[in-house]
């Protein structure tokens, strides 16, 4: 016969407390790594403006059916068939990604190597604007140089 104590059943209830903790907060290690986005991690909630175009609909179909405006209804379903097909692109479009946390210094390597090449860039594009190339002769296309012409106030 188990009797349950009052130390082992404050641990199971810790325990559930914090397997409860961990799925509502995800504070499990494997969140460390790469995180790929699947259809149940994927909640697509309506903005400020999400809500108004979703109360518009509603009033629009409200008023519809009220005066028997069949083409009210219509326009009605379109535009909600319009903002259901652009939830699903946009869950489809999710799906899928991956997630990398702690990024910090691999972006900070990227805007130093955005920052070399603008500045590269920047240094080929002044240096072709001071000196006159001569066009290549053995090119497959000839383009003349280009007429330059100045205006003096």
């Amino acid at each position: 016969m188990n009797v349950a104590t009052p130390a082992t059943s404050s641990g199971r209830i810790g325990k559930l407390v914090g397997r409860a903790r961990q799925r509502a907060f995800r504070f499990a290690p494997a969140d460390r790594a790469p995180v790929v986005l699947r259809h149940s991690r994927i909640y697509i909630l309506p903005t400020r403006r999400g809500l108004a175009v979703i109360a518009t609909l509603m009033l629009m179909l409200l008023t519809s059916l009220n005066y028997a405006l069949s083409l009210g209804l219509g326009v009605t379903f379109l535009l909600g068939g319009l903002v259901a097909a652009a939830l699903l692109h946009t869950f489809r479009n999710l799906a899928g990604i991956e997630i990398i946390l702690n990024m910090r210094e691999k972006m900070s390597e990227m805007q130093r190597q955005m920052k070399a090449f603008a500045e590269f860039v920047q240094r080929e594009l002044s240096r072709g604007l001071h000196s006159v190339q001569k066009p290549s002769r053995d090119a497959l296309v000839r383009v003349p140089p280009p007429r330059v012409i100045r205006v003096h106030k």
